[in-house]
């Protein structure tokens, strides 16, 4: 996606309204009810300092009260039932055996990728996932302890251990459906739809049509998002067959490295998905046709090994042309407004509850919340206008959510047109600004992001948006800024988030694109943003 934010998955269990307020009387010792109006930070770094304070650390309601003040969201660990009472069994399994590891965060440099090396595409989202098992507000209580406290222990812990009961299995990416956008889709091909920006992968891409302040919605989904094996072992397989043709078609690459349709050659794992497959394509009906130029797939083949490529060819034409007959969404457009296109979306059951409450509700129906701490923008691909600067906005939903769309929303009309570093610190300090005050400004090799300060439970409010970060890349002909590492990617904005954002509904807003039309040959008569 071009703005991806890496989060934690919890599985987050309802208390009944008021439950968690009594969290407070519960603090068992003098520095607990000290540390209680402390940032979680501090009561990290005090947890550190000596044996005495070490508890800090771990304190169950020190820890439930902080998420509850910060976010909203109720991690009270449940009661303890005696043994042979109804529900017993439920309980036993919150709290961890005795020698048993305790559930833990792992940074994103750790965390296993399942085979996947590559930088994660926007909106796909790089960090240690943990979803605790219905009921088990232990499991999500130690994560999120884990979020703060736990860093340093955890970057110390092998990560050869096997993941402790109550957290999934190591794995990157958090799936976020793509539901709506108000900026079309180019030539509306649904190969460019929305959700596109949302997958694990650094070959698909959503394309639009405005050109300028399009709004892109996620939600979160149960489970976690995968890379397709079999899409991407296709792919090696026909980067394989179109290296020769696509040198003879476009050439060297430029030598001032600017990009462009010579770089195309060099680049061809840049490629889209749908690019790639339209290629492969043409090029298979020249070589039904006996054209020379068809004949390129196979060119130094020779054998059994030719004909099995050209049948291994023809079956991924096949499945190609297949995938195309059958869409693989429904899109539903706007009458008054083609560009404003969203899908069916079903009931979110995990969002129930009063608008000032995240984790509020049915005790029988846990609810999902991500909690991001890194952030991820990506623009990698052969693009002729790649996206140039935008922001990410989080929400969570409840029965209290207003109808506000995106682009009426006061944080993210305030961001509107701004794609330089000058003017949104300049909108951020306006009067009466709806800005939050920055938390930070990470200058990179290659771009910019400012952070924002999440706000505090008392002013969260379900359904409206709140900006975590905004980014702009620089211009890809201009290269690194001086002094930048070298081997820094052109195509990647990374920071590790000082603060933990919260939120069940993402919005991409992307606000301006970089116009290479002129390198890439587009005709088209204006402008659009590509992203991965």
């Amino acid at each position: 996606a071009a703005a991806a934010v890496s989060p934690h998955l919890l599985e987050v269990a309802p208390m009944a309204s008021g439950a968690a307020h009594g969290a407070e009387h519960t603090l068992s010792t003098v520095q607990e009810h000290v540390c209680a109006s402390l940032e979680p930070e501090d009561i990290a770094r005090l947890a550190s300092t000596c044996r005495a304070l070490r508890h800090l650390g771990t304190a169950d309601c020190l820890w439930a009260q902080q998420a509850q003040q910060r976010f909203g969201v109720s991690l009270a660990p449940a009661p303890v039932v005696p043994e042979g009472a109804a529900g017993a069994d439920d309980c036993a399994t919150d709290a961890p055996e005795e020698g048993a590891p305790r559930p833990r965060a792992v940074s994103a440099p750790e965390a296993s990728t399942s085979g996947y090396s590559g930088p994660t595409s926007d909106s796909v989202m790089r960090a240690r996932a943990l979803s605790a098992p219905p009921r088990s507000r232990r499991a999500c209580l130690e994560a999120f302890k884990a979020l703060h406290a736990g860093r340093r222990a955890m970057r110390r812990a092998s990560v050869s251990q096997p993941a402790p009961a109550g957290v999934a299995s190591p794995a990157p990416f958090l799936r976020w459906r793509g539901v709506s956008t108000d900026g079309g889709v180019d030539n509306d091909d649904r190969r460019y739809w929305v959700d596109k920006m949302f997958c694990p992968s650094e070959w698909d891409s959503y394309c639009s049509v405005r050109p300028m302040d399009v709004h892109c919605m996620g939600e979160l989904e149960d489970g976690l998002a995968e890379v397709d094996q079999h899409a991407a072992d296709r792919r090696a397989f026909m980067m394989e067959r179109l290296r020769i043709p696509v040198r003879v078609v476009y050439g060297a690459a430029p030598a001032d490295g600017a990009g462009g349709i010579g770089e195309m050659a060099e680049s061809l794992d840049t490629w889209s998905m749908a690019e790639m497959e339209t290629m492969l394509l043409e090029l298979w009906e020249g070589y039904q046709a006996g054209f020379p130029f068809g004949q390129l797939l196979f060119q130094g083949l020779h054998g059994s090994r030719r004909a099995a490529e050209i049948e291994r060819v023809a079956r991924i034409a096949e499945e190609i042309l297949e995938a195309r007959a059958v869409p693989s969404v429904e899109l539903r457009y706007d009458a008054a407004d083609h560009n404003a296109v969203s899908v069916p979306r079903a009931p979110l059951a995990r969002c129930g509850g009063p608008a000032d409450g995240i984790a509020q509700g049915s005790n029988d129906t846990p609810q999902l919340l991500a909690m991001a701490d890194q952030l991820v923008v990506s623009r990698k691909g052969q693009f002729s206008c790649p996206v140039k600067a935008g922001a990410v906005f989080m929400t969570t939903c409840g029965s209290g959510a207003s109808a506000q769309t995106p682009s009426s929303a006061p944080a993210c009309a305030a961001l509107k047109g701004l794609a330089t570093l000058t003017g949104v610190l300049a909108a951020t300090r306006a009067k009466d600004s709806p800005l939050p005050a920055v938390a930070a400004t990470h200058h990179l090799p290659y771009g910019d992001v400012v952070e924002f300060q999440p706000p505090r439970a008392h002013r969260r409010r379900a359904g409206e948006l709140y900006p975590v970060a905004w980014f702009c890349f620089t211009d890809k002909r201009l290269g690194p800024r001086r002094g930048s590492p070298r081997g820094a990617p052109r195509d990647l904005l990374e920071v590790r988030l000082s603060s933990v954002h919260v939120g069940t509904t993402l919005c991409v807003k992307l606000i301006a694109s970089e116009n290479l039309m002129d390198l890439y040959n587009d005709n088209h008569d204006s402008p659009n943003i590509d992203v991965t």
